[in-house]
């Protein structure tokens, strides 16, 4: 009895434990195709650097989405294993409300404070050398805060799903938003031209695709949740 109840722990633990991390791997991922794509766009790599700053900005303010996510993932799990769906939903409301806070405070920080939040990575007074690239990245930044709000929204949907045993979902849009961030960083780069700015517009783009593949896996479990939006 125990070796049969260990090697089923086992296997639900693999089963969601594996896609997470070949998640992460994608998620990764995408911030390297944005360096890798834009390296040769200009000489000087002013966009390289602005793309690099921003994305570090971006990536230090999206931990806590990641760390809210972990916080409410312990309540979700407790009440998804003890079929507690009242509690369950009840703590999807209150989730709700966090992200939507937090959603909205990051976004406006990026867009208002982009150039203040940027300027960290550059040590000059903005008149030298990196007069241009510190000003490439503060016009990342805040392009990207559009971004923010659909990558937000999409982890906020999809973890309660994960903890239920739907880590393949979670997997489907690290690869969805990898593939398209790959196609619109050529064309917004490249083919339209706008280097650093195009970079930024390909990512939120790829984050909206996800959100709205994740609206769709939400849809699909969307009996779990009902009476949650009345908030």
């Amino acid at each position: 009895m125990y070796n049969s109840d260990m090697t089923s722990f086992y296997k639900r633990a693999f089963k969601i434990m594996l896609p997470i991390i070949a998640s992460q791997v994608l998620i990764v991922a995408v911030g390297f195709v944005d360096n890798f794509m834009i390296a040769d766009y200009d000489v000087k790599q002013n966009h390289l650097t602005a793309v690099g700053a921003g994305a570090e900005i971006w990536f230090a303010m999206s931990s806590f989405y990641f760390a809210i996510g972990a916080l409410f993932s312990i309540f979700y799990a407790q009440f998804h294993e003890k079929h507690d769906t009242t509690h369950f939903k009840d703590t999807f409301k209150f989730n709700l409300h966090i992200a939507l806070i937090f959603m909205i405070v990051v976004s406006l920080l990026m867009y208002f404070v982009s150039d203040e939040l940027t300027s960290l990575f550059f040590l000059g007074d903005g008149e030298g050398v990196d007069s241009t690239a510190r000003k490439l990245s503060g016009d990342y930044l805040k392009i990207l805060s559009l971004g923010n709000i659909f990558a937000s929204l999409s982890y906020f949907l999809i973890n309660p799903l994960v903890i239920m045993g739907k880590a393949k979902y979670l997997l489907i849009l690290s690869v969805i938003s990898l593939v398209t961030n790959i196609l619109f960083d050529y064309i917004f780069i490249y083919v339209i031209d706008k280097g650093s700015s195009g970079a930024a517009w390909s990512t939120s783009l790829s984050f909206g695709i996800q959100f709205l593949v994740s609206i769709f896996f939400f849809w699909l479990h969307r009996d779990k949740f009902s009476g949650t939006w009345n908030v």
